[in-house]
């Protein structure tokens, strides 16, 4: 028998609803020692669902008349066997004499024995009995009914656990999915609390450039270019941090694309021996990007960034020094502003 013919029988084979040769084969194949495919797994199972069947009836009291009918049958039985013994041992003792008289001799009359029970004349054989052909018909649907019952329960339970998986596995999936969303939304919410952060800091500082481009005493032609860049696509507002305790402040608009930048710078009074100069940072190199102009009242000033500077695209960062008198091809004085290019 193969691992397969087992499991389409393992039902049967539990209720004992086999042939006996199908049940010798059974446990025959259950006794090898070899590599079995599911089988005991199959066994476990049929197991457990009959008895979860035989659990599931709850129990009937028979009637008084069960019981007479068992005594009868056991009775009846019992009388035959008596019958059968007195025939194969050969001997029937004849009945009594004349009332009165001397009871004579028995006399022994010997029996054939037949060869078969299909042998015995139809005068000896016994009459069959109804209510044994009823029982036994009512066994055998009874096992028929309860054959089917298990199958049921088998084929129901593996399909009730093929739908727990599948169901265990979609909540699986479910849970990662639902992680994985809420990852993405706290990300999603500290991108736009970043962006709205650095919204308002470029609108700040945007209203701080307007303001100071606004009283700057510059042409109204440097003014408006200064306008047409701020408002430009692509251009970036970098506003540089005073470095220490210093009144200065400034701001530069750079557009890589048009190659333009120039920078707003407030505060910057004229000190005697000494100019602001403008850096321009890339990696380790250090670009001086020309002086920038002070006023002794402080209000603002404008420079331009010459296009050969951003040829080679935006820096990552813009500084200021103080520097002597003309200016320097390397800074060597303190740095009084810096900012760094966001990329």
């Amino acid at each position: 028998m193969t691992c397969a013919e087992f499991k389409e029988n393992v039902a049967a084979f539990v209720l004992g609803a086999l042939d006996p040769d199908e049940q010798i084969a059974c446990d025959a194949h259950l006794a090898e020692e070899r590599r079995h495919e599911g089988c005991l797994q199959e066994l476990r199972r049929a197991t457990e669902a009959a008895a979860l069947l035989a659990a599931s009836e709850p129990p009937i009291k028979p009637g008084e008349h069960v019981w007479d009918a068992i005594a009868a049958e056991i009775a009846s039985e019992g009388e035959s066997r008596e019958r059968a013994d007195a025939a194969e041992r050969g001997t029937i003792d004849a009945p009594g004499g004349v009332d009165g008289g001397a009871r004579p001799r028995p006399t022994r009359v010997t029996a054939v024995r037949p060869t078969s029970r299909s042998a015995r004349a139809p005068a000896e054989r016994e009459p069959a009995d109804p209510r044994r052909r009823r029982g036994a018909w009512r066994e055998g649907v009874a096992w028929a009914l309860a054959t089917a019952a298990a199958l049921a329960v088998v084929v129901l339970g593996a399909q009730r656990r093929a739908l727990d998986e599948r169901v265990d596995r979609a909540q699986n999936e479910l849970a990662l999915s639902r992680g994985e969303l809420s990852s993405t939304l706290d990300r999603l919410a500290r991108v736009e609390g970043d962006l709205q952060a650095r919204f308002h800091t470029v609108d700040v500082e945007r209203t701080a450039c307007l303001r100071d481009l606004d009283i700057a005493r510059v042409s109204l032609a440097d003014k408006q270019a200064a306008l047409d860049l701020l408002g430009s696509p692509g251009t970036q507002l970098v506003q540089l941090a005073a470095q220490g305790d210093v009144p200065y402040r400034a701001s530069a608009l750079v557009n890589s694309p048009r190659e333009e930048g120039l920078v707003l710078a407030s505060a910057l009074a004229p000190q005697e021996g000494k100019d602001y100069q403008l850096w321009l940072i890339r990696g380790d190199q250090k670009i001086s990007a020309g002086l920038l102009p002070s006023d002794k009242t402080g209000l603002p000033t404008l420079a331009r960034i010459s296009h050969d500077l951003l040829a080679g695209g935006v820096p990552d960062a813009f500084a200021i020094t103080i520097e002597p008198a003309g200016g320097m091809p390397q800074p060597t004085g303190p740095i009084v502003l810096v900012g760094k290019v966001r990329a």
